[in-house]
Order: structure tokens, then sequence, then C-alpha cells
């Protein structure tokens, strides 16, 4: 085995441990599923926004964003609004309720992340971030390529 295997062999065995530990410290003070905060973040990032857009953004089809958005809307997370400009499209936007939400996970996010990094020694610090940002350009890169063949 060459040693890109043996790279890839450990990181398929490391992320998932780490995806483990690392929700257990950003996401298990919630009530709410991953997928709702996920939806909630989106929102957050977007603005308002299309339950379409969603989809498109998350990856999953438009009747699960459909079951996850009626979840939020009744619980008060997130609300409806008609579209000014076509009165057939419904924007979604975050409520105050769902803003704090959003905030209280974004501190714990930061908190979690501050308490690891400070972890590392500063060279170390810089060299994740900036992996970390090539990474995120190679998914990005082969999302949009994927994308392409799906059309």
């Amino acid at each position: 085995m060459d040693r890109v295997e043996q790279i890839i062999k450990e990181i398929s065995t490391l992320m998932p441990k780490m995806a483990r530990k690392m929700h257990r410290g950003f996401l298990s003070y919630s009530k709410l599923s991953v997928s709702q905060l996920a939806i909630m973040l989106a929102i957050f990032e977007q603005g308002m926004t299309k339950a379409g857009n969603l989809s498109k953004i998350m990856g999953v089809s438009a009747p699960s964003i459909t079951g996850i958005v009626d979840r939020l809307v009744r619980a008060n997370y997130i609300k409806r609004i008609p579209d000014e400009k076509d009165r057939r499209a419904i924007n979604l936007a975050l409520t105050k309720k769902g803003q704090a939400e959003v905030k209280n996970l974004t501190r714990r996010v930061q908190g979690r992340w501050r308490s690891i990094i400070r972890g590392l020694e500063p060279k170390d610090r810089e060299m994740y971030l900036e992996i970390l940002k090539k990474i995120l350009n190679v998914l990005e890169k082969q999302n949009s390529d994927f994308d392409l063949i799906k059309e």
C-alpha cells in the first residue's frame, strides 16, 4: 500500500471519530436535530431564502427540506414569508427565536474551537487553517462538478 492510500485509510478512520467527538461538544446541548440546525445555519448564511435554494445548498430533496421546515415553523424557529414579486413563491427566514438559537450555536462552536486550537502549537494552528481552506475549495469544486453532471 502506498503512502497516499495509508493516509486515506487513516483519515477515513479518524474523521468519523472526530465528528462524534465534535458533535458532542457542539450540538448535544440543543433539542434540535443536526438537520434542523443545518437548515437554520443555511438560512442565517443566505438570509431570507426559498426552500428550493436550501435543497440545492444542502443536497437534500425538496420533500425532506419541507418536512424539516414544517417542524421548525411549528417550533417558531423559522417563518414563511410570501414573496412580493412572485405570489406562488414562499421565502424562509429565521424568527427571533431562531436567530437566538443560531447565535447560541455559534458561540458554542467558537468556544469549542477555542479550546481545541489553543491546544495546538501556533504554527500548527496556521497550517490547520490553511489545510481546511484548501479542503473546502476541493469540496466546492467537486460539488459544482457533481451538480453539472446531475443536470
